[in-house]
């Protein structure tokens, strides 16, 4: 019999667990970096704007002499000429006069504020008749106003995003120092299993596992590797487990997770490390196990694909996030139960579930009921939800987060 802990002891010993820490960091070029973890914080080492700058077009001036003007009483202003972008800095402004300048343009010296088109009119002998008063750096970006010198503008673990991108550019930062990719290992086990890119024989099946975690953990942070399948002998697994974490940071083995006379994931597991738990009480994925072998993690997961893919989900990725230091968020919406929803196992169940999007049961979802060896239902859901072990399921109209694939 398995010896199960509830979905979030199991989470919590994973996360406790004391391991390698993960290290490895290299320096690439910025288009590359998008997606990637920052391996140190980033400092400006200058101020963004790095000028007094206007943010409209119209007509750079002092503000004191616009103070009590109005449209019946406009302060009257010399244009004595108009800021081009990209001009120096050596335009004074004397008193009593002012320059156009466009959105952009860099404020000449003694100006500090810019009075908007539309609150100004030219006359023929060349004044700026202003009608509106105009505060004290109105309408204009100070030096700084973005970034200060010496500010982290994005610290250590950060994950480089669109947004990103267009923040270190600004500072001029065409190459960045992140963290290198997490290696994961991925073994399925199994006599019966064949190559997907064959056709299986009486009583196979072919490896979906493998290409199904590899494609839930890859990324732009992450390295999925996947290795030949290994057959039901210990030996064998012994090897391929070694071989594994000698050459990657983390691995996910999928299949011999029950408690079968050939199921021998958790005896050479043990032989070789140690196994902090062994059985999860959620459904699918109840033969989950979690082991560390030389500081290294590895998931026993189950060789049924459904069961395998939610359990490395809700188990692997929150740690894979931890060892990367980034925090780990699971897209999700409110979602409310068309209809009453059985559920007495005794353990917390994972049911994917599929949104409806309009008519009058707009916001409710409806599950999708399956067994853990089908594989189809990931394709056909929007996400899925979780029912607590304590209850007898959902009533109709109860609200829950529905987690999005």
């Amino acid at each position: 019999m398995l010896e199960c802990v509830l979905p979030d002891e199991a989470l919590k010993i994973i996360l406790k667990t004391r391991l390698k820490p993960f290290t490895g960091a290299k320096t690439i070029s910025l288009e590359d970096s998008i997606g990637k973890v920052l391996a140190q914080n980033v400092l400006s080492e200058e101020c963004i704007p790095a000028y007094d700058r206007s943010c409209v077009d119209g007509y750079a001036l002092k503000a004191a002499e616009t103070f009590g003007c109005s449209q019946s009483l406009p302060s009257m202003l010399e244009c004595i000429g108009e800021i081009q972008m990209g001009e120096s800095a050596d335009r004074v402004l004397k008193d009593g006069s002012c320059l156009k300048i466009p959105t952009g343009g860099r404020l000449p010296q003694k100006a500090d504020c810019v009075v908007m088109l539309e609150y100004t009119q030219m006359t023929d002998d060349g004044f700026c008749c202003v009608e509106k008063p105009c505060a004290p750096y109105e309408n204009v970006i100070r030096a700084g106003d973005d970034v200060k010198t010496g500010q982290t503008v994005l610290p250590k673990d950060s994950v480089i995003t669109q947004r990103s991108i267009g923040v270190l550019a600004a500072l001029g930062k065409n190459r960045v120092k992140v963290k290198k990719q997490l290696e994961i290992a991925i073994v399925s086990t199994g006599d019966e299993l064949v190559p997907i890119n064959e056709k299986p024989g009486p009583s196979q099946i072919r490896d979906i596992n493998s290409s199904l975690l590899r494609a839930l953990v890859s990324n732009e942070r992450i390295s999925g590797r996947i290795y030949p399948i290994v057959k039901d002998e210990p030996e064998l697994l012994r090897k391929a487990i070694l071989k594994a974490l000698e050459e990657n940071d983390m691995l996910l083995l999928s299949g011999g997770t029950s408690v079968g006379e050939k199921d021998a994931v958790y005896r050479v597991l043990s032989e070789l490390g140690e196994v902090a738990f062994h059985g999860i009480s959620i459904k699918p994925g109840k033969p989950t196990m979690f082991a560390v072998i030389n500081e290294k993690p590895v998931f026993g997961l189950p060789g049924h694909p459904l069961a395998a893919y939610f359990s490395a989900r809700l188990f692997a990725l929150p740690l894979i996030n931890k060892l990367l230091g980034i925090e780990h968020r699971e897209k999700s919406v409110e979602g409310k139960a068309i209809y009453n929803i059985p559920s007495n196992h005794g353990r917390e169940e994972i049911l994917p579930v599929n949104l409806i999007k309009d008519g009058e049961n707009e916001g409710c979802f409806e599950p999708i009921f399956s067994k853990s060896g089908v594989i189809s239902v990931l394709n056909s859901s929007d996400g899925f939800i979780r029912i607590d072990g304590n209850t007898e399921g959902l009533t109709r109209g109860e609200k829950v987060k529905v987690y999005l694939f």
